[in-house]
């Protein structure tokens, strides 16, 4: 008996050797391809120089950034917003690129590799399957919604950071939840604090944490997968209230946005989520930035919206009630997501 245990021990040790050799044969072919692709799609926006939209103020003219003013940087907000560790990699980049935007245009290319390679290897943990991570980590790197944040400095300096922190942080998770040592979890965590540091979008990673629980099989509701997060909520709550403190409860945008009525207000956020879900999809009219409408002016098929939106929230509500968790996880993931930006 004892004898027939060693003897299965052993054939599952050859085969864990064996699964992982297949495994490396076939890993690298995917997201090979997705860099390859993702590099070569990106090609020509090392002739561009820098926008006078806000590169000069974030960057060129932003005196703490050139000179690496680190203390400046980490003490105080720029432009309603606070962004240290972004502005200091920038800084970085400046400095050795010798200014040149052909450079630093180079730099946030290959941020956004590094982000390709962490969804691919993100997903194929949640797939246990190489294609459809390579096919998913391809579709993250050439898509045209991406351009914004690699092609226009101002917004990689934080978009490429927050998001590469942000992918770090859910692999290191991923990791953790595998062998469950506590050396994952605190590298999970100090990602997820660096991704704050570049961006406050970043503050949605617990919830994000949660919904990759539940897909692999916890309750949304479970006291155990909330526990574990707690560290990372009480970030979260810190960098929400130095947001809010940095923008003065908002800014400029908050007061336009504060100039329309609360149900117009709601119109607007189901817009801004249909509008991610449709150009998702048929990636056309794009733009760097989109207005609100003239108060009293606002076109009568925004208002058709909120019933995408509670389309959204029934058929997430269904998936819930038939344990479909692939569905559920997959609203869920990109509704925590969009959430800030809508």
């Amino acid at each position: 008996m004892g004898r027939k245990k060693h003897e299965l021990r052993k054939a599952q040790k050859a085969k864990k050797k064996q699964d992982k050799a297949s495994d490396f044969q076939k890993r690298p072919w995917w997201v090979l391809i997705a860099i390859l692709l993702t590099f070569i799609s990106y090609s020509d926006i090392y002739q561009n120089q820098y926008l006078n939209y806000d590169d000069d103020v974030y960057v060129t003219e932003n005196a703490p950034l050139r000179t690496l003013d680190v203390k400046t940087l980490f003490s105080e907000e720029f432009l309603n917003q606070y962004s240290p560790l972004a502005m200091t990699l920038m800084g970085y980049e400046f400095r050795l690129a010798d200014s040149d935007p052909k450079v630093i245009r180079f730099f946030s290319v290959l941020v956004h590799i590094l982000c390709v390679i962490l969804v691919f290897l993100v997903f194929r943990q949640l797939f246990r399957d190489d294609y459809s991570a390579g096919i998913l980590a391809l579709l993250f790197g050439v898509h045209p919604m991406q351009v914004e944040s690699v092609a226009w400095l101002a917004a990689s300096m934080k978009i490429g950071t927050y998001a590469f922190f942000f992918l770090l942080s859910i692999w290191f998770y991923l990791r953790f939840k595998v062998d469950r040592k506590p050396k994952w979890m605190l590298a999970s965590f100090t990602a997820f604090l660096a991704s704050c540091f570049c961006k406050e979008q970043a503050v949605v990673l617990p919830l994000t944490l949660v919904s990759i629980d539940y897909l692999q099989g916890a309750s949304l509701i479970s006291k155990k997968a909330w526990l574990n997060k707690t560290p990372f909520l009480i970030v979260s709550l810190i960098f929400g209230i130095i947001t809010l403190k940095a923008t003065g409860g908002g800014g400029e945008l908050a007061q336009e946005v504060y100039d329309f009525a609360l149900s117009e207000r709601v119109v607007f956020a189901s817009y801004s989520i249909g509008m991610y879900i449709f150009k998702a999809i048929i990636p056309v009219d794009l733009s760097f930035f989109y207005t609100y409408p003239i108060k009293g002016d606002i076109p009568s098929y925004i208002f058709l919206f909120p019933i995408l939106l509670i389309g959204v929230l029934f058929l997430f509500y269904k998936a819930l009630k038939s344990d479909n968790r692939w569905l559920a996880f997959g609203i869920l993931f990109f509704l925590v997501n969009v959430a800030l930006t809508s």
